[in-house]
């Protein structure tokens, strides 16, 4: 009898032993980060795999990822994570009657806030990048980002910067507490 009671108390302070807040930080998409989680043991390899997958495949910073790629013309295939970003972009720009629009990366360069580091822009420069701006000069179809004339670029950073605290809280590990900050 003594036995199983210790058993049961050791069980019973096992499961009371409190996580630690814990985190991860660095610089990732031209920008930094900082990821603050409670667990009982360190995630931050496999937090940062997830920005890294991340940064891959929507990083306008990083010259080999897909969004990159696609930006130079060197390819028409998106992987997945692209192609879901695309479809929320899409969705977002209806919703808001073209106001937010991910072919605005012209006009980010040349207001010196994209990759490129332009100067200030004159109007006449303004009104020559508009041809290559709207959701509509691009279609997803079979795996493959079609554009209406060569020279659109995207700028996904409004949605790469914001998908990772969404998909490391919807795929929380089990031993993860959820409410804890991500940021």
């Amino acid at each position: 009898m003594k036995y199983w009671l210790y058993v049961g108390m050791l069980c019973l302070l096992g499961a009371c032993q409190a996580k630690t807040y814990r985190y991860t930080e660095g610089g990732i998409y031209g920008t930094y980060y900082r990821i603050t989680y409670r667990a009982d043991r360190d995630l931050g390899r496999e937090l940062i795999r997830q920005l890294e997958r991340v940064n891959a495949s929507l990083s306008m910073f990083n010259d080999s990822s897909v969004i990159s790629r696609l930006n130079r013309g060197q390819t028409e295939r998106v992987d997945s994570l692209f192609a879901c970003m695309f479809r929320v972009a899409v969705q977002v720009n209806r919703e808001t009657e073209g106001a937010f629009d991910i072919t605005v990366a012209p006009l980010s360069n040349a207001w010196g806030f994209g990759y490129k580091r332009d100067s200030f822009p004159v109007p006449a420069k303004i009104d020559s990048l508009l041809q290559y701006v709207g959701m509509g000069r691009l279609r997803l179809e079979e795996g493959r980002l079609l554009k209406e004339k060569e020279g659109i670029e995207m700028d996904a950073s409004s949605i790469a910067k914001g998908y990772p605290p969404v998909s490391l809280a919807s795929n929380v590990p089990a031993n993860i507490d959820a409410s804890a900050p991500i940021s």
